[in-house]
């Protein structure tokens, strides 16, 4: 795998399997990040679930939601795996593959 890697153009070329999480948005310096959800119901389902988190965390004693929010239950489950998403097993798949090629490049330079 990276072992083979010795040029910045190899490194170029390989990069870029483990870079797939982030879209660079044309002319900024933003990036989009996809979200995966089963259709538009489950989407909105998810962001609601992730502020009604947020007011049950930011309520004075902590230990419900105002009755005023329709369906007031929290889908924890759901935010977790929202969260999971977000997690980049790729890059640090990478970071790993570097830090051990650097490893042994330091082993051989003593």
């Amino acid at each position: 795998m990276m072992e083979n890697v010795k040029t910045l153009e190899e490194l170029k070329a390989f990069v870029p399997r483990y870079f797939h999480q982030l879209e660079p948005v044309r002319n900024k310096a933003i990036f989009t990040c996809k979200v995966r959800v089963y259709n538009y119901f489950d989407m909105v389902s998810v962001a609601a679930n992730l502020l009604k988190l947020c007011a049950l965390a930011t309520h004075d004693d902590g230990q419900e939601i105002s009755d005023l929010v329709h369906n007031n239950s929290i889908d924890v489950n759901r935010i977790i795996e929202l969260a999971l998403q977000f997690m980049p097993y790729d890059q640090a798949e990478l970071a790993d593959e570097i830090y051990s090629m650097l490893e042994k490049d330091s082993t051989h330079e003593k």
